[in-house]
């Protein structure tokens, strides 16, 4: 002879939803911890390259890169 055992099917399933919740919480809170760590990485990456290059001749390489590619852009027009 089994026991029946009675299941709450309403606090499975708020238990569910408070679980798809926190997942969904901590998704958010570590692409936007990530997002930050990201763009400061590549801040400090652009101010150590500015440093080393210096201005002037980052500025020239960027203003090259830039022509190079409006040029292609008007060839494959």
């Amino acid at each position: 002879m089994r026991t029946k055992v009675h299941v709450d099917r309403r606090a499975l399933l708020q238990h569910a939803r408070l679980l798809t919740l926190r997942a969904a919480v901590g998704l958010v809170l570590m692409m936007a911890i990530l997002g930050h760590v990201l763009v400061l990485l590549l801040g400090a990456l652009d101010a150590l390259l500015t440093a080393w290059l210096g201005v002037p001749r980052l500025s020239s390489t960027t203003r090259r890169f830039v022509q190079v590619v409006r040029e292609t852009w008007e060839a494959d027009l």
